[in-house]
């Protein structure tokens, strides 16, 4: 097979993951900072973007959160957060995911 066409198809079932691990903004979400950051900088962090803790992820830099109104993914991406993802990534992702 050629690589492009290889290649092509990677990245389509790259996309079509991505997309498919994208939070839905009513439902809880799984926030990602750098690895290494303290966990009580990520609930800090968590708390300005008005998040409600819901489970913890089995490592201190990933947290499942919630909030009552939209734009939880966008404050928690402005106030660090690397990556806001669908948290049953979490257990695919953090093996010990209380969620």
């Amino acid at each position: 097979m050629p690589v492009p066409v290889v290649l092509s198809a990677a990245l389509s079932v790259l996309g079509v993951a991505f997309v498919a691990a994208a939070p839905k903004p009513d439902q809880p979400m799984l926030a990602i900072y750098a690895p290494g950051t303290p966990e009580g900088d990520v609930v800090r962090r968590m708390a300005a973007a008005d998040g409600l803790m819901v489970a913890t992820t089995g490592v201190p830099w990933a947290i499942i959160t919630h909030a009552e109104d939209g734009g939880l993914s966008q404050r928690l991406r402005a106030g660090g957060a690397l990556l806001t993802l669908d948290p049953r990534i979490a257990a695919l992702c953090f093996g010990g995911a209380n969620y």
